[in-house]
């Protein structure tokens, strides 16, 4: 009954408005602070940082940018691949990985962060309006989220041995491998509730599967989570220490997502989501959409919001929030 209430309730709510960003009605938990680090990105969407601390970040725009001056200093950005509809980045030593609707293309870096023409290893992903999601396994092995038939595929770096890894998953955008365990958690955007899963090779998590698997735990509404990243730095307390955090986008017709949220790990499984980074949604619209994350080289928390183009620095010790 509670569920078909706010269901209703969620139908009925007005359509939110896009408001200025207000970077003082943000809110993080005691002791953490948080900053506008870089503006005027345009809409940046995924986040990837390489070893040496170049940060990564695609655009709705059709590109990529590289951003690489000092934590101090604000960063000018400076695009080094155009490709329409860019989404996904993953960085696997000194090739860049990016996926369009229909591609898969990996270009090398270079020693001032530019990158080399780009190589085409996959061109025949399923015609698609939605988004592709990339990672690579601590294996070794490219994984493609979102991609075709509620799926999540897996195959070598150079794009050969395509498989289905998963299936019956729902635009499962937010991805990571746990530190530790090494074991892959998703984010699925399913029917009612968003759940987290556990994702093993060969399984399939639709609701009439026959080797179906519950979520490890669910989450209300339908916050849109697009990026996840476990946390193995240094510059947040050490209970923080490969617990994940997920970038919820929010859709625009209601009050759900808008946040950065942690999920609390313990013994390698997760156990709970609180929220970490809030105040986005303000009365009758938001002023921000957390669409990336990506841990610094060092350890500071970056959170891209695409909605104004700005990129967050979360660092702690710095100053105490009022929440």
């Amino acid at each position: 009954m509670l569920v078909l209430l706010w269901c209703y309730l969620s139908l009925q709510a007005e359509p939110l408005r896009q408001l200025p960003p207000n970077e003082s009605a943000l809110q993080v938990p005691d002791g953490f602070r948080v900053r506008a680090w870089a503006t005027g990105l345009g809409a940046v969407r995924v986040l990837a940082v390489a070893d040496n601390g170049d940060l990564y970040a695609s655009r709705s725009t059709g590109d990529v940018i590289l951003l690489r001056e000092g934590v101090d200093a604000a960063p000018t950005p400076k695009v080094v691949l155009k490709r329409p509809g860019v989404h996904g980045i993953a960085i696997q030593g000194n090739q860049v990985y990016v996926a369009t609707a229909r591609e898969i293309l990996v270009a090398q870096r270079k020693p001032d962060g530019t990158l080399a023409p780009p190589k085409v290893l996959v061109s025949d992903l399923p015609d698609s309006k939605g988004s592709r999601a990339l990672g690579v396994s601590p294996t070794g092995k490219l994984h493609v989220g979102a991609p075709e038939n509620a799926t999540m595929l897996r195959m070598k770096l150079d794009g050969t041995k395509r498989v289905v890894f998963a299936s019956g998953l729902a635009n499962t955008l937010a991805f990571a491998w746990h530190p530790d365990t090494l074991s892959l958690f998703g984010w699925d955007q399913a029917e009612l509730n968003d759940e987290l899963n556990l994702l093993l090779d060969s399984h399939d998590y639709s609701a009439v599967g026959t080797d179906c698997r519950k979520p490890e735990l669910t989450y209300r509404g339908k916050p849109r989570a697009s990026q996840m990243v476990f946390y193995s730095g240094s510059e947040l307390p050490v209970q923080y220490r490969n617990d994940a955090f997920v970038a919820m986008r929010g859709a625009g017709e209601g009050p759900d997502g808008f946040e950065v949220v942690r999920v609390r790990f313990a013994a390698g499984r997760p156990v709970e989501v609180e929220p970490f980074l809030s105040g986005f949604l303000q009365e009758g619209g938001y002023t921000g959409r957390p669409s990336g994350l990506a841990v610094a080289k060092d350890g500071a928390l970056l959170v891209a919001d695409d909605a104004n183009g700005i990129l967050y620095r979360i660092t702690y010790g710095i100053a105490v929030s009022s929440r």
